[in-house]
């Protein structure tokens, strides 16, 4: 940012380059403003309106560019300070807080008997139990099969049957 003597330099720019802007805009809007000034002057006046103008819009878009660099300067900043100073804060808050004074206001029974309703625990124990007694059941069966197969190569060998 511009400061003492540029900056009343940049502030004169801006200033006579707004003036020619309402300049061109009375020029284009009014007849009468056009009509006092003299024929052969029309031309350069709507010129100098025209170049005065286009700097003007030229200028606007610098300024709009540099706005917007020093926003993100400044954003980037802000949030180099936030980073460093909230775990302080949080730090010196937490080193004040007295936990089980906390703890105390807490209907913990109240808490734990809503968090068992929202996760629905019998039903978990359900589910559970219901898939483990379904694998006990299929783990005994493949296990009879088993000792039907060895019962029955026994029967086979000592009666002296092959197997088909």
């Amino acid at each position: 940012m511009a400061t003492g003597r540029d900056a009343a330099v940049q502030v004169a720019e801006y200033g006579t380059a707004l003036a020619g802007m309402a300049a061109r805009l009375a020029w284009h809007g009014s007849a009468p403003v056009r009509a006092m000034v003299p024929h052969r002057y029309r031309a350069a006046a709507r010129n100098i309106a025209e170049a005065i103008e286009t700097e003007l819009r030229s200028r606007v878009v610098e300024l709009a560019q540099r706005g917007e660099m020093e926003r993100r300067r400044q954003h980037r900043y802000a949030s180099e300070l936030l980073d460093r100073l909230v775990p302080l804060i949080v730090d010196a808050v937490a080193v004040r807080i007295d936990v089980a004074a906390v703890a105390d206001r807490l209907d913990l029974a109240a808490i734990t008997d809503e968090i068992l309703d929202e996760i629905d625990l019998p039903e978990i124990i359900r589910t559970s139990s219901g898939s483990l007694a379904s694998n006990v059941v299929v783990g005994v069966r493949r296990r009879g099969m088993e000792a039907d197969d060895v019962v029955a190569s026994v029967a086979d060998r000592l009666l002296r049957r092959t197997r088909r």
